[in-house]
Order: C-alpha cells, then sequence, then structure tokens
C-alpha cells in the first residue's frame, strides 16, 4: 500500500509540475491582433485609457514589464479617425518629444529611419545621465504602434535585454491575423 501510495504522489508531482512548465513557456505578446513582441518570461501588465485630442480623441493600449536588466514596454495610439499616411512622422515628432521630455535632462543621442514589415518607422536612442531609452515605432493606416525600453545607462545586460525586446517586434502575417 506504501509503495503505491508514493508512486501516485510521486506521479502526482510529475504531473503538476510538468503543467506549471508547460505553462511557462514565454509566449510573444499579440497586439490588436497583428502585431507581437517577446517579453520572455515575465508577463506584462495591460494600461487602456484615452488620450485627448485637439480634433478627436485616441484610445491607447500599453503593455508594461517592469523587471530589470530593463523596463520594456509597447503599445498602440489608435485615433478614433484613423492615421493618414502623410501624418507618420508628425507622430514620430510627437513621440521622439515625448521621450525627450520624459525625464530630466534627456537628450536624443541618434534617430533613423526604419521599416517593420512594409510599414514606416523610426527607431530613437535617447540618454540622461542615468538612463538610457531605445525605442521602436511605425504606423499604420490605424495606428501608432510604439515600443520602448529603458535601463540604466552603461548597462550591457540592460542594452542586450532592450535590444532583443526591440527587434522581436514584428508585423504578424494577414494570415495569421485572420
Amino acid at each position: 500500500m506504501k509503495t503505491s501510495s508514493r508512486a501516485f504522489a510521486l506521479f502526482l508531482t510529475l504531473l503538476l509540475s510538468s503543467l506549471a512548465f508547460s505553462q511557462s513557456t514565454p509566449q510573444p505578446v499579440v497586439i490588436s491582433g497583428a502585431y507581437s513582441v517577446d517579453f520572455g518570461a515575465d508577463q506584462p501588465r495591460v494600461i487602456r485609457d484615452t488620450l485627448p485630442g485637439q480634433t478627436e480623441s485616441a484610445a491607447r493600449v500599453t503593455y508594461v514589464a517592469e523587471k530589470p536588466p530593463a523596463l520594456r514596454m509597447v503599445g498602440t495610439i489608435a485615433p478614433y479617425g484613423g492615421i493618414a499616411t502623410a501624418d507618420g512622422e508628425a507622430y514620430f515628432d510627437s513621440m521622439t518629444r515625448s521621450i525627450e521630455g520624459g525625464m530630466p535632462g534627456m537628450k536624443i543621442a541618434s534617430q533613423r529611419p526604419i521599416r517593420i514589415g512594409t510599414f514606416p518607422g523610426r527607431e530613437i536612442e535617447a540618454n540622461n545621465r542615468q538612463t538610457t531609452v531605445l525605442a521602436r515605432m511605425f504606423v499604420t493606416e490605424k495606428e501608432l504602434v510604439f515600443a520602448q525600453a529603458v535601463f540604466q545607462k552603461g548597462s550591457a545586460p540592460g542594452r542586450a535585454a532592450a535590444t532583443a525586446f526591440l527587434g522581436s517586434l514584428t508585423v504578424l502575417p494577414q494570415d495569421s491575423v485572420r
């Protein structure tokens, strides 16, 4: 009787640990059903709000993971009327000003145009005396998609985590969206 009880306990322990392992396998976070980004093993919290505008409001959804070595966030800003193709640069400029004004002494160190999937975007690095911000953003006809990572200036693990996170931002193939 004791042997079968021990065997059952061992079986139950193995079953529970395998379930826990299968649930802890990192899965990319899908945003708006059209983009994904990899937070690794971290589970981001989701913040939903509305940004008031001069003529109309915009819905914002942000996913945030605040674990070292880098705070990571990704989100969308979707004006209720959509985004005109010609307005993309204005959105990038606005986000750039937001990054620069987000912390005391923050200055843009570099920025360059990029493409994420087929969408035009911008990549930014900003620094102050203590902090570095790396960011990528792009616009679609519906929304601005942004990803940022913040880490201690000069931190190699922080830069590696930020670079991996931003590099994982992808546009999903249209077949997987449907």
